[in-house]
């Protein structure tokens, strides 16, 4: 029998040095996999609380008076519940009484917001930052079938005054244009 070629030892040695090569790349794979897992399970185990304490905007808990655009007086109050992993919204004018919640989804890291009102609507949004403001951008579905978008955008004037400018309708998908209308807010102690 012949010896074999110089040529499968070379084959030989490189198969050998591709599978050093693939339990390297195994190894690295899994080791990425398991800190990826860790970082998932930390991601996932923050609470509405920490995000919103993370981008300095706990300063929005808490009841809020002012006007409307007809001198009636509007109350918002957002309070925290069960160990700041959802707040309860509640919003009182002249004309119309809603309770909402908020909360973040786990899975997507949304912020998402769900409401009714005491005259059969319901309201699902989520909040977002717009220019450093929470911003809360929803959808109504009204008693009647109607549909409309609003959004409303909360501005820290001082840690007792609140503004919120109200878009509807199409420019409240891309906060353009003049809002609807300008509430003030002052922190009720």
């Amino acid at each position: 029998s012949m010896p074999p070629s110089p040529g499968i030892w070379r084959r030989a040695a490189r198969t050998q040095n591709t599978s050093r090569i693939d339990r390297n790349m195994l190894k690295h794979l899994i080791v990425s996999m398991a800190l990826a897992s860790v970082a998932t399970v930390a991601y996932a185990q923050q609470s509405l609380g920490d995000m919103v304490a993370q981008e300095g905007l706990d300063w929005i808990a808490g009841t809020w008076q002012g006007e409307d655009e007809n001198g009636g007086q509007v109350t918002l109050v957002y309070g925290w519940e069960l160990d700041k992993n959802m707040v309860t919204s509640h919003v009182k004018t002249s004309w119309m009484e809603s309770k909402g919640v908020t909360m973040l989804c786990q899975k997507t890291g949304e912020i998402r917001y769900v409401a009714a009102d005491n005259r059969g609507s319901s309201v699902t949004g989520a909040w977002e930052l717009a220019d450093g403001n929470p911003t809360l951008k929803v959808e109504y579905n009204s008693a009647d079938g109607e549909t409309n978008k609003g959004a409303y955008v909360h501005k820290k004037i001082d840690s007792n005054t609140l503004e919120v400018s109200v878009y509807m309708g199409q420019s409240a998908e891309y906060l353009s244009g003049t809002p609807a209308t300008v509430l003030k807010f002052k922190r009720k102690q």
